[in-house]
């Protein structure tokens, strides 16, 4: 048992815990009201359903729960570690408010989500670049960020109406996201990123 905890460190447990939670959730709702235009519109097609918002709200809640129990986990005064907690905090926030703003409501709260979704994808990338190329650039992480930013090229894609893969390019977005997170949180333990800024 030792042996598997040293492998698992325990804050990235919880980091991978919360994303088996989110992306089971997801498939609560896929189950519940399986749709080609959930496809096409993204997971925030299940926070305007009535039989499918609970779920959302119970995935991403418990998704920010643990990743914030993982962040809490890691003891670390570097100042970089406080820029990455910084950064997975509102990419965190931005998440929460996802189902928080059902954009059927009306055109004011369909921009309001626009733009938190517009926020939460641009704070993630610029994270997952940052941790990609200054806290610890291995080929891994490269192919990580490489995973992200094809599924961020497909995820505008969708959005402008080019394709119809808005749902499985978030899902990949948010893993490759989280791996990238998951990554900086081991550098951190294994006291690999001393000199990061």
């Amino acid at each position: 048992m030792r042996r598997v905890t040293r492998l698992v460190p325990r804050p990235t447990l919880y980091l991978g815990l919360g994303q088996v939670f989110f992306t089971a959730m997801v498939a609560c709702c896929w189950l519940i009201k399986p749709s080609q235009k959930a496809l096409k519109v993204g997971v925030s097609y299940y926070g305007t359903q009535l039989e499918t918002a609970g779920a959302l709200v119970l995935g991403c809640a418990g998704c920010v729960a643990l990743t914030a129990v993982a962040l809490a986990a890691v003891r670390s005064s570097a100042p970089w570690f406080r820029r990455l907690r910084l950064g997975v905090g509102v990419v965190l926030a931005l998440m929460m408010a996802i189902p928080l703003t059902p954009y059927s409501i009306d055109i004011v709260v369909d921009w309001v989500h626009i733009g938190v979704a517009a926020t939460l994808f641009a704070v993630a990338y610029a994270l997952g670049g940052w941790i990609a190329f200054r806290v610890r650039r291995t080929p891994f992480t490269l192919l990580l960020l490489l995973g992200q930013s094809t599924a961020a090229y497909w995820a505008a894609a969708a959005e402008l109406g080019a394709v119809g893969w808005m749902l499985p390019s978030q899902m990949v977005f948010e893993l490759t996201f989280a791996a990238l997170v998951a990554v900086a949180l081991a550098a951190t333990m294994d006291g690999e990123a001393a000199g990061v800024w």
